[in-house]
């Protein structure tokens, strides 16, 4: 009898290996929104003196360069100082003086700058005072350079800034070829002096105090002081270790600055390791050095390693210097530290443009006490092509076989698919594993941002800007291409205006932009001069066009003229609309009648009036100034300034936000490098304002960018609070949050919590982004840090399309077909796909055609089997059962 229902009954079963993989903490802190151009300490440029001002925007940008006087502080408009500012190159010393005066004539005021050339804030006998007279119709007349003769032979005289000038007088001339041009109306003078007629070499942090004086009405103004901060802390460095070991990281330290500083190093390891800081040279540990200018010292950051540390542990060390001396001045460098007898380091990132294959280079390094060869593979969560090769990228690899603690350099190349949509991100995973000892693996990640071949962000800017003013946008453009290209910019103004495209310093003008690829990306300033007489509401859109080959990207820049504004430097160069209690908030109405006088009334956000300005005539200009210091332990929120006519009429009203000084310091994510890890979060809530902070709230949200935006939206995945992985705009919208925050005055508060990564949907990049809210539910400061972790277990699912097949009566020595059988597997690991055949699989001549599969990439995978029969004539007859087993394995 031939055999009869013979069945075949298709089964899927379940297998897990724990995979282990390494994970990267990294922290960048945000703070409150600034302006286009932060300042940078101090700004250095070359001037031309020909009465035209555009070529001093930057420098009214930054306030180490500038000091407000206020308005209507003198007896006359026309000693009365407003802004004074000063700047330098390798061959002058500038000046720029501003007062409030309304027109020309005869009154021409002596401006005197007193110049402290050593720069210790006394007038002494080796100092000088530079003398600038003016015409009868307030142009430029000459500049006389003068000893100093102290009153105090001894001590020198101190500066006392606006409250007078140096009680010392003016001694012998000292030659001097002095330049200098003024603009029509005398409102504003620029001048330079050669450093070769000072005596001092031109980096010297000079200080000065400028002074005016017609007749009895004099005026002066604060002290400016070149003094130059920055430092710097080289290099970055990446390497691996064992447990129970101790890493050392050897950085340079530099002071970037003019002046001695005393900086203080600290260190930070995201695993909470031991850290020490010494001298390289000699050991020491220190926690603070003190260098001359320009004088650099290497420092040792030894790490120490627990014993008992998993494979596959990574830990970001965060080394920092700060200047002792100077708010905000201060530089990081990052060592990252893997864990593992197979490390693949370091994690690589990039863009790259549908249907071009982009390039990363890792090294990978066999870090055991034993020649090993091992095993070389790349898997893409995303399904995206990867391939492995050489260092030169000519040939694949498959496989190294390396000596003790020896490293090789591989290329890994991935393909973004020509239809892959932009702002997908996709994770290659690199596993090593030693041949013939499978627990000895590591891995190391390459993350591709699929991006426009050219692209330029933000695509659109706004900002409100006087009549006779500039304001300035800052753009990043990006090549996403895998070639280097030199890109052609070009910028046009829908009214017509000046505009200049600035190197990122916001001075140098530039006309191309040569990037590297794979993602390379450099800042660029566009620069929007409105002409004076402009009226208020007129709208500029200027587009800047950026063009590389066939491919090109723009971005567009609002600018309203307005006739009031707000700044947060006494330069007014930059509108600002964001402050913190007890800052200066600077205001200028502008597009005035000259000699119209008008009044600053400043309130708080209940409507309020905090301050009301005297009456302050607008210059030739039609420009007149004010500055409110907003009170330590006032109302936070929306705050208005109005500019109102002597008569009361309000000309124009614009709000400011004013919020608590306090921000949140740091932000760390530790944890994820292991499956059935946790990840552990600490956030440092800081308050240095006069306001406690009590009852104040924090929620934190773990979320995967999907669409490579940078913001949490739609389409974005998020960790919830059970620890389920959510879609965003469903469930909660967090993953944790802490009521009851209390921060004192002056106090920092740590607050941390932990979050499973169960289930983490694959391995690769995560953000974390927290809002610390006042009990109002205003928001007090946020910040952000991104982070790489793997899922705390593998996650893995089989979904067959037929569950059994029978093919009832068959032949002997037919073949029988099923086709088209779905064999779907989603999982958060790479996984092996194994099929099996059991039961009397002989019998029926059973096969298939989808064998066993090796290294599948995570993500969701079809596959399509075909089961075979072919019975043996010499098989019993009968009714027969067999199985194809399909299993899954995270590898």
């Amino acid at each position: 009898m031939r055999p009869r229902g013979s069945r075949i009954r298709t089964a899927a079963k379940r297998r897990y290996k724990r995979p282990r993989s390494g994970a990267l903490a990294l922290a960048l802190v945000v703070t409150l929104l600034a302006p286009a151009l932060p300042g940078l300490a101090l700004v250095r440029t070359t001037i031309a003196i020909d009465g035209a001002f555009d070529d001093w925007a930057r420098v009214f940008e930054d306030p180490a360069n500038c000091v407000y006087d206020a308005s209507g502080d003198s007896s006359s408009a026309n000693t009365d100082l407003t802004v004074l500012a000063a700047t330098y190159d390798g061959t002058y010393l500038y000046h720029y003086i501003r007062r409030a005066a309304t027109g020309g004539g005869a009154a021409a005021p002596t401006y005197t700058v007193y110049l402290d050339l050593d720069g210790d804030g006394r007038m002494e006998s080796t100092d000088m005072a530079v003398v600038y007279k003016l015409t009868g119709g307030n142009a430029f007349s000459s500049g006389t350079l003068y000893r100093y003769v102290p009153a105090d032979a001894t001590n020198g005289d101190p500066m006392p800034g606006d409250a007078g000038k140096p009680a010392g007088a003016l001694g012998t001339q000292v030659p001097a070829a002095i330049a200098g041009a003024g603009a029509s109306g005398g409102v504003e003078l620029e001048t330079c002096i050669p450093w070769s007629a000072l005596g001092v070499p031109s980096d010297t942090p000079v200080g000065m105090q400028f002074t005016s004086a017609l007749g009895s009405a004099t005026d002066s103004a604060g002290v400016i002081f070149m003094r130059r901060y920055g430092v710097s802390l080289d290099p970055d460095r990446a390497s691996g270790a064992s447990a129970d070991t101790t890493v050392t990281y050897v950085h340079t330290l530099t002071n970037l600055g003019n002046t001695p500083a005393t900086f203080d190093l600290s260190a930070s390891s995201s695993k909470r390791w031991p850290v020490t800081i010494t001298i390289a040279a000699t050991g020491e540990t220190v926690t603070s050095v003190t260098l001359t200018p320009g004088a650099s010292l290497e420092i040792a950051v030894l790490l120490h390693v627990p014993a008992n540390t998993p494979d596959g542990t990574r830990d970001t060390l965060t080394v920092t210097a700060t200047h002792g001396q100077a708010d905000g001045v201060s530089d990081t460098a990052t060592d990252i530290t893997s864990i593992g007898p197979v490390l693949i380091i370091p994690d690589q990132y990039g863009s790259m443009a549908p249907g071009q294959t982009i390039a990363y280079r890792n090294t990978v390094t066999n870090n055991t006490e034993e020649t090993r060869t091992i095993a070389l593979s790349a898997s893409s969560d995303k399904g995206w092509p990867g391939e492995i090769r050489d260092a030169d990228g000519a040939s694949t690899v498959t496989s190294l076989t390396l000596a003790p603690h020896e490293s090789s350099t591989v290329t890994v190349l991935v393909t973004v698919p020509s239809g892959a949509t932009i702002g997908t991100v996709n994770v290659t995973t690199i596993a090593g594993q030693v041949v013939g000892s499978p627990n000895l693996k590591g891995k190391g990640y390459d993350t591709t941002t699929a991006r426009a071949a050219l692209s330029v962000s933000p695509v659109a800017a706004s900002a409100p800007a006087g009549a006779g003013s500039t304001v300035a946008y800052r753009h990043t453009v990006q090549n996403s291409w895998p070639t280097t290209r030199t890109i052609s910019l070009s910028a046009a103004s829908s009214c017509g205006w000046t505009v200049q495209i600035l190197a990122s310093d916001g001075l140098t003008p530039i006309s191309t932009l040569t990037l590297g690829p794979n993602g390379e990306a450099a800042d660029v300033i566009v620069r929007v001069r409105v002409p004076a007489g402009t009226p208020a509401g007129t709208i500029d859109d200027t587009t800047l066009t950026c063009t590389a080959g066939p491919h090109t990207a723009t971005a567009a820049d609002r600018t309203t003229v307005s006739s009031l504004a707000t700044y947060g430097v006494g330069g007014f160069g930059a509108p600002q609309n964001t402050f913190q209690l007890g800052d200066t908030v600077y205001a200028r109405g502008m597009g005035l009648a000259a000699g119209t006088q008008v009044r600053f009334r400043w309130s708080d956000p209940s409507g309020t009036v905090v301050r009301t300005s005297n009456l302050i005539n607008a210059d030739s200009t039609g420009i007149a100034q004010d500055a409110c210091v907003i009170p330590a332990t006032e109302p936070i929120g929306t705050w208005t300034v109005t500019l109102l006519s002597s008569t009361g009429t309000v000309i124009a009203s614009v709000p400011f936000y004013v919020g608590y000084r306090a921000n949140i310091s740091a932000m760390t994510v530790s944890g994820g490098d292991a499956v059935e890890s946790t990840l552990t979060i600490a956030t440092t809530f800081e308050n240095e304002g006069a306001v406690p902070l009590a009852d104040t709230a924090a929620q934190w949200v773990i979320w995967r960018d999907e669409d490579s935006d940078g913001t949490f939206g739609p389409g974005d995945g998020y960790l919830a609070p059970d620890g389920s992985w959510a879609v965003y705009g469903s469930g909660d919208g967090y993953t944790h949050e802490t009521a009851g925050i209390a921060v004192g005055t002056g106090a920092a508060t740590l607050v941390s919590w932990t979050a499973p990564t169960m289930n983490l949907p694959s391995a690769g990049e995560y953000r974390l982004s927290a809002t610390w809210t006042a009990s109002t539910g205003m928001t007090i400061a946020t910040a952000a840090t991104t982070f790489t972790a793997v899922p705390g277990a593998p996650w893995i699912e089989l979904t067959l399309s037929e569950n059994a097949i029978d093919f009832g009566t068959v032949v002997p020595g037919v073949v029988y077909e099923h086709p088209n059988l779905g064999v779907l597997v989603r999982a958060n690991v790479t996984f092996d796909l194994v099929r099996t055949l059991s039961g009397p699989a002989s019998a029926l001549g059973l096969s298939t055609q989808l064998g066993s599969l090796f290294s599948q990439a995570s993500g969701e995978r079809t596959y399509t089997d075909a089961v075979r029969i072919d019975v043996p004539w010499d098989t019993d007859p009968g009714s027969y059962s067999a199985e194809v087993v399909y299993t899954v394995i995270a590898r």
